[in-house]
């Protein structure tokens, strides 16, 4: 099946579904759902050759732009972000492991859709709302984000988890200071500006924070 008429059909298909209602197209396969603490976001997400698709969903509170910002030192968009828990849904769950349908024909993608409508409705709406708690969406993002989920373990009032988390985070970025170092090379500006920005909220004040904030001085110059 060309790209083309998969978007078309599938794009079609979802939003006349009363079923998923207040879905706003935002690009080819991409859907945002708005409220007020934050939005759902559901993307299609076709395989090789339009064989077969995922579909991915997720929450985003709206507070998590700003701890982005402030962690990038940059602008966020957090819509053309990734899906920071989840995000696969299948007829039986939603989860991290990538499940397929199959769209080789029209016939076969129209079936598939039918399908993800249902899996949405009994699945994966509930998930969506269940995430609007803080606890819940602690527990459900992936552990692999480490410094969104030290934040959203933040937010839901558990320090301990969230100190860990972004412990995680400070790690990693020596361990790749440390393999860069062996050149003399630093991390990339975003990702010092990462470690700085993470080890002010952990209350570290080392050799490395103090290299990489004369790094940073001497960029801005």
């Amino acid at each position: 099946m060309l790209g083309k008429d998969f978007d078309r059909i599938a794009d079609a298909y979802l939003l006349n579904q009363s079923t998923v209602p207040a879905w706003t197209s935002v690009a080819p396969g991409t859907f945002v759902r708005h409220d007020a603490g934050g939005f759902d976001k559901l993307a299609l997400d076709p395989g090789r050759g339009f064989e077969n698709f995922a579909v991915l969903i997720s929450y985003q509170p709206s507070d998590l732009t700003d701890f982005m910002e402030a962690l990038l030192g940059q602008p966020y968009d957090p819509v053309a972000s990734g899906f920071i828990c989840g995000p696969y849904l299948s007829l039986g769950k939603v989860g991290r492991r990538r499940h397929t349908w199959p769209c080789r024909t029209q016939e076969q993608l129209l079936s598939s859709l039918e399908r993800v409508v249902t899996a949405l409705a009994q699945m994966g709406e509930p998930w969506l709302a269940s995430l609007r708690d803080p606890q819940v969406l602690a527990q459900q993002v992936d552990p692999n984000a480490a410094a969104i989920a030290g934040y959203a373990w933040e937010r839901a009032g558990h320090l301990q988890n969230a100190h860990a988390c972004y412990l995680d985070w400070l790690q990693r970025l020596e361990g790749g200071q440390e393999l860069l170092q062996r050149q003399r090379k630093n991390l990339p500006p975003q990702r010092m500006q990462e470690y700085l920005f993470l080890a002010q909220k952990m209350g570290l004040n080392n050799e490395l924070t103090a290299r990489f904030q004369a790094a940073m001085a001497h960029a801005e110059h």
